[in-house]
This record gives structure tokens, C-alpha cells and sequence, in this order.
């Protein structure tokens, strides 16, 4: 990637992190014990051309949402950083490998303990929901979703920690 692009890329892609709450809500619920919790994702895809009625394309969508659970040892993608292949893949294609098979390298390595995976959500607008486990020794949670049709944006959330303190 150019420089040019790279800057190009950034800045899009912080608008779209910085922006992404108008686009998703995120609800989550959960049951938990002192160990570990049972987190409940709803992505509400908003994206619509009565929420943003100029430039508004054809054929949006989203891809599942993928991610994991992990440690601070690891970080799937951090904004301004350089993204891996895997984050590259979902954000052009909607594809979850090699984005998996990063976040088995680390459940390998020991940083990370679950994959994540959310159903495909389609067409904006619209909702899906899933659950995943967490538990203490790996509660921090990143979990991303392509965003078509642009060739690279996606939105997500990187290493939000569901443990604090003493509490879930």
C-alpha cells in the first residue's frame, strides 16, 4: 500500500471507527459466575438512506462478525496501526480466515482462549445476535465486520475489556 493510500485509508477508517455507533448498536447482556460470563451481541445495522440520505449506495451490508477473546498480551488491530491479513481480508472481502486462524495462533501461543463468530448480517438495515464465553484470564473481547460495499472499511471493537475490578 502507498503512503498516499495508507493516509487515505486511515483517515476513512477513523472516521468510520469514530462514526460506527451511527451505523451499529451494539446491545449486550449477560449471565455470569466470579470466573467466567456469557456475553449476549446484538449487531443492529442502522446503515440506511433515511439515516444518511446523500451518497447513500446500493447493495449495503455487512459481513458476520468475527473476533476473539483474548488477553492484553495480544491485539488483533489497533487504530492507526497497520492491519494483519486477517483484518485486510475481512475489511476488503467480508472473509473470516485468515482472521480465525490469527486468533487460533494466539489461543495456540496462549493469549487468547475463543474464537468469536456471529451470524452473517446481510443487508442494512437489519439485526442478528449471538453468544460467546469469556472468562477472567481472557476477558478482553475484539470483534470486527466488513462494511460494504467500500472496498476496505469495516467497524468493530478492539480488546474492550468485560472484567473490571471484580465485576463483569
Amino acid at each position: 500500500m502507498t503512503d498516499q493510500r495508507s493516509e487515505s485509508f486511515r483517515s476513512v477508517y477513523t472516521r468510520l471507527v469514530l462514526s460506527s455507533l451511527v451505523m451499529i448498536l451494539i446491545g449486550i447482556g449477560f449471565t455470569a459466575t466470579a470466573e467466567a460470563a456469557t456475553y449476549r451481541v446484538t449487531f443492529d445495522a442502522t446503515w440506511s438512506e433515511e439515516t444518511h440520505p446523500e451518497g447513500f449506495p446500493g447493495n449495503p451490508h455487512s459481513s458476520a462478525l468475527i473476533g476473539g477473546t483474548h488477553n492484553s498480551d495480544v491485539a488483533f488491530w489497533e487504530v492507526g496501526e497497520l492491519a494483519s491479513l486477517g483484518i485486510k481480508r475481512m475489511a476488503e472481502l467480508g472473509s473470516q480466515t485468515p482472521l480465525d486462524e490469527e486468533v487460533e495462533a494466539a489461543i495456540a501461543a496462549g493469549t487468547a482462549e475463543f474464537v468469536v463468530r456471529g451470524e452473517v448480517n446481510p443487508d442494512s438495515p437489519s439485526t442478528t445476535s449471538f453468544s460467546f464465553e469469556i472468562s477472567q484470564d481472557f476477558s478482553l473481547v475484539t470483534l470486527v465486520s466488513m462494511v460494504a460495499p467500500s472496498p476496505d472499511w469495516f467497524v468493530g471493537v478492539s480488546g474492550i475489556d468485560l472484567w473490571e475490578g471484580d465485576a463483569w
